[in-house]
């Protein structure tokens, strides 16, 4: 890899996770900086990140991973920093800088503050990783070498793998959407390694948005399409990413690139009614925002999952359903606006 690249990490009320996904990093060859946002965290998040670096507290591992190496402290060496959200950018990055949001900005909007000050760093590619992961040695590597054999790729995933079950697949790079039901289906997903995977060229040509746990984009990418959008907050961003670098850039996928999932863990801290409220009401925004001419069947769609869902006592997400399909003329009205 002889371009620049950075890693952004998004941690909240999650260090644990974070530690275990950053001693991985550690290990990345060749040396990539990390730059972690803390959104706004509870738990002292930032203070127990800064206390690893220091070499202060073990990084607590919860299951060894075949192919990835993990060390019990950081090094004694390790050039890090800490930095305020408002604070003057660094021309050179640390191998770890945590930046301190002074604000929750979600997922999009803490993307963006790191993706922000990499770029002023003179970064060429962005590694978006979520902090419940852990990677091989060789998975960025691999992500940008993908790139460079292509410069109509402008955003590439991973093979997601279950961290719980590690020779199980979650996606191959990403998923296909239907706009008509908004759902979305993770590509190879249920599949085993060392099976017969499908190619680069099937899966890119199934690939409708790239998965956010694992997302590699080019300076290029963010130049003409801009930084990520902030409206969703949580859950919709990567596909509304993707959906608006279509006619500029191709979506990739780099099979060798293994990340280690645990699926839930960067966001499983928020509580599950505010969860579910932002999954059915992005589902709702993004079809307005993008395919307004399927949005009515898409509330059908939604209404057919709610009787489902009460036949099987899923109360909760009966009621954000129901209050997502309640406020659906003013989701629509304000998905509709924000194209114009």
């Amino acid at each position: 890899m002889k371009a620049s690249a950075a890693i952004i990490l998004v941690n909240w009320n999650g260090w644990r996770d974070t530690l275990e996904c950053l001693g991985s990093l550690l290990m990345l060859e060749p040396p990539v900086p990390v730059i972690v946002v803390d959104n706004a965290s509870s738990d002292g998040s930032a203070d127990k990140i800064a206390a690893w670096c220091r070499g202060e507290i073990q990084t607590p591992i919860q299951q060894p991973v075949v192919g990835v190496s993990i060390p019990v402290c950081a090094p004694a060496d390790l050039e890090w920093a800490i930095v305020g959200d408002e604070d003057a950018i660094l021309l050179s990055l640390p191998r770890i800088l945590i930046v301190q949001s002074s604000a929750n900005r979600g997922f999009a909007g803490g993307n963006n503050l790191g993706i922000t000050r990499a770029k002023q760093a003179g970064t060429e590619y962005f590694w978006l990783l979520n902090t419940d992961t852990v990677v091989q040695p060789d998975a960025l590597d691999k992500l940008v070498n993908r790139a460079e054999s292509d410069t109509r790729l402008g955003m590439l995933g991973s093979s997601l793998i279950y961290y719980w079950r590690p020779q199980e697949i979650q996606a191959l790079g990403g998923a296909s959407f239907n706009s008509r039901t908004g759902v979305a289906r993770h590509i190879g997903a249920g599949l085993r390694l060392g099976t017969s995977l499908p190619g680069i060229d099937q899966v890119e040509a199934e690939m409708d948005y790239v998965v956010g746990a694992s997302m590699l984009v080019t300076r290029a990418f963010i130049d003409t399409v801009g930084l990520m959008c902030e409206d969703y907050f949580l859950y919709f961003e990567e596909i509304d990413w993707a959906v608006r670098a279509k006619g500029h850039y191709r979506l990739g996928y780099a099979p060798d690139s293994h990340v280690f999932h645990k699926v839930g863990g960067s966001s499983r801290k928020t509580a599950s009614r505010t969860s579910l409220r932002y999954l059915y009401r992005n589902r709702l925004f993004f079809i307005a925002r993008h395919f307004p001419q399927t949005y009515l069947y898409a509330c059908a769609y939604l209404l057919m999952q709610c009787a489902q869902h009460a036949r099987r006592g899923h109360w909760l997400d009966v009621s954000e359903i129901a209050g997502a399909l309640l406020r659906s003329p003013g989701i629509y009205r304000k998905g509709i606006g924000s194209m114009q």
